[in-house]
């Protein structure tokens, strides 16, 4: 009985080798990962993914400081484009100037290229009356510049407008004009019609702590009296 118990384990184990060759010798020569395997393989997936924060967070901070060297520039060209466009402003009874809290529309000499006869843009500039638009986007907290030569600046049509400073949390204009006696300013929240003596600009934009800086900045407009206009014009 106990040889016929040996023979029939042995065919037993002989038929499952035969029929499952591949799995047997995989189960023979198998061998897993060993613990000190597992543990080093994670060390360094932990550690390649710090060195991969690391490098992302240190180009996230760059990138931060340059878009806020890049927004105290673009502040600076903003005041720059609007004062000289304000000191070359003049006053024009077909073209009028409309000064709102965030918003403000100048007649002033304007840079744009040539038409030509044949219906073709030349690529070269000319400079003559025209509008000059800006405009606070306080959803978008960027201001954009429009502008309109002569021709379009009497249809009202401007032309598409250009970002001119981004990440603006608050712009402000007022305005002044001076008093009946000439010494004394009045300042005024909107204005209309007539170029005004003096524009106050009030801008907030947001620095790449957080934080909130303040911009305020007074153009004073050059404005002939009446007298003196007259002398210009017999001058030549």
């Amino acid at each position: 009985m106990k040889i016929f118990k040996n023979l029939k384990s042995n065919f037993v184990r002989g038929a499952c080798v035969n029929f499952f060759p591949a799995t047997a010798r995989r189960s023979a020569d198998a061998r897993g990962f060993t613990l000190i395997e597992v543990l080093m393989v994670s060390s360094m997936i932990s550690m390649i993914g710090l060195a991969l924060f690391q490098a992302l967070s240190n180009g996230i901070d760059i990138w931060k400081r340059a878009d806020r060297f890049a927004t105290e520039e673009d502040v600076a060209i903003f005041l720059e484009k609007l004062t000289r466009d304000l000191r070359n402003g003049f006053n024009y009874s077909l073209l009028d100037f409309n000064g709102k809290s965030a918003e403000i529309i100048v007649p002033t000499l304007v840079q744009t290229k040539i038409e030509l006869s044949s219906g073709k843009v030349s690529s070269q500039n000319t400079t003559h009356l025209g509008l000059v638009k800006y405009v606070f986007r306080k959803a978008d907290q960027r201001i954009v510049r429009l502008q309109a030569n002569y021709g379009k600046a009497l249809k009202g049509k401007f032309e598409k407008e250009r970002e001119v400073a981004h990440h603006i949390r608050s712009l402000s204009f007022s305005y002044f004009l001076k008093e009946k006696e000439g010494k004394s300013l009045k300042k005024l929240k909107a204005q209309k019609g007539v170029l005004p003596q003096s524009v106050l600009v009030e801008l907030d934009f947001q620095e790449d702590t957080g934080g909130v800086r303040r911009i305020v900045r007074l153009i004073e407009i050059p404005i002939y009296s009446e007298k003196d206009e007259n002398k210009l014009a017999t001058a030549f």
